[in-house]
């Protein structure tokens, strides 16, 4: 690498630790309850059970 680029890398990483110290440290973990939440709540959407009426979705003919 030349030194402007190595220059630049650093820049880079520096920035990047900074971003992070930004977000918090729990960041990574809200994210994917949040994720992990909307998914519970499709995929409990999906699921027909007994004795109620069907939803309607597209695979239905």
């Amino acid at each position: 690498m030349t030194s402007g680029t190595s220059l630049a890398v650093q820049e880079i990483l520096e920035t990047a630790q900074q971003l992070r110290a930004q977000v918090g440290v729990d960041f990574h973990e809200k994210l994917v309850e949040s994720v992990y939440t909307d998914a519970a709540y499709l995929a409990d959407r999906a699921v027909q059970r007994a004795g109620q009426p069907p939803r309607f979705d597209m695979d239905r003919t």
